[in-house]
């Protein structure tokens, strides 16, 4: 693809994403698609929900252009297109109404599973100068399974306040945008550039205070996307680059899930206990809570994924510096923890 009209279609995907989202919003508005407030909720007026629907049908635009162009091989755009569709129909329909743990649980182990499969033979994860982890092993390949389940489920339940899912996505995206262009995969930065756009576009209208929340079906879809990019770009980038660009979210809800799990509190329930609510309790407070991880993300967070993409065998160092701090971080605003006398 040449340089103009790369630069071309960033603009239109970018214009398409603003305009089909404001576009949404009168949408949502007219069928009654909100998202009503209740004691759980960290807005105070009813916000249409479902947004996200506008990025899954421009982003699986990008993955049938790449696959065409040959920017991408059939089977990745395949796993893109199929795992991201799964989780986007299932999403939409709880945004829509309401589906049951069981039938959303099924529907991402489907997605993953089918993610997996076409994207076989997995990498080799490096774990140290001359030893390799396979991931094609009857014992690891389940676990890469659930963890892009637990990564789908997980950004789902960090989107809980204005413009936090939707600036976790632009970071993630600039950052291994710019890696995989300096370690010369140039479609692939092309790709996730692209992607940046339409996310870019989405949060004109999510940015605090939302008028649209991305919901379920847009959460679900860009955890599962990027879990598959992170299989797609391993060779590139190695999974470590992931693991620590993606910190503020796995580090905060991974947290917060153990927490609550150990203080035998009921785990698959809804609530406000993550890090980034406690420091955001009243909307006012979501922009400087979405800036906070944002900041951290790019000042912190990239700089270790760079020189773990650069040197994967140093991943054990660079991992630790990336989780201590959120995870001191959570401990220190007590996540996953209910406070005294709170129902």
């Amino acid at each position: 693809m040449a340089l103009y009209s790369f630069f071309l279609l960033w603009l239109v995907l970018f214009a398409a994403s603003a305009a089909g989202t404001w576009a949404f919003v009168h949408y949502a508005t007219r069928t009654g698609l909100m998202d009503t407030p209740n004691h759980r909720s960290s807005h105070s007026t009813p916000t249409p929900r479902g947004g996200g629907i506008v990025i899954v049908i421009l982003a699986t635009s990008i993955w049938i252009l790449a696959a065409a162009l040959d920017m991408l091989s059939l089977k990745q755009g395949l796993a893109l297109i199929i795992a991201g569709a799964i989780v986007a129909i299932t999403g939409y329909m709880d945004d829509k109404g309401h589906v049951s743990k069981g039938l959303r649980f099924s529907a991402h182990i489907l997605a993953s599973f089918t993610a997996v499969i076409l994207l076989s033979p997995l990498p080799s994860v490096a774990v140290s100068a001359s030893h390799t982890l396979d991931l094609n092993h009857i014992l690891t390949l389940p676990i890469v399974i659930i963890a892009i389940v637990w990564l789908t489920n997980l950004y789902n339940f960090m989107d809980g306040i204005d413009g936090i899912a939707t600036s976790e996505a632009l970071c993630v995206l600039m950052a291994s945008g710019i890696t995989l262009y300096l370690m010369g995969e140039t479609d692939h930065a092309k790709l996730v550039t692209l992607l940046f756009s339409i996310v870019l576009g989405f949060l004109i209208w999510n940015w605090s205070p939302a008028k649209l929340f991305m919901g379920d079906v847009g959460s679900t879809y860009l955890g599962m996307s990027f879990g598959i990019l992170a299989l797609i770009t391993a060779e590139a980038l190695s999974i470590w680059f992931w693991i620590i660009i993606l910190a503020t979210f796995i580090g905060d809800a991974t947290w917060t899930l153990i927490a609550r799990i150990f203080t035998g509190q009921n785990w698959r329930e809804p609530h406000r206990l993550h890090a980034y609510q406690k420091v955001s309790p009243a909307q006012q407070q979501h922009k400087s809570a979405t800036l906070l991880y944002s900041i951290f993300t790019l000042s912190w967070l990239f700089p270790l994924a760079y020189l773990t993409a650069a040197d994967p065998s140093y991943f054990f160092v660079t991992v630790t510096l990336a989780y201590t701090p959120m995870l001191i971080f959570c401990y220190k605003n007590d996540a996953g923890l209910i406070a005294e006398g709170a129902s």
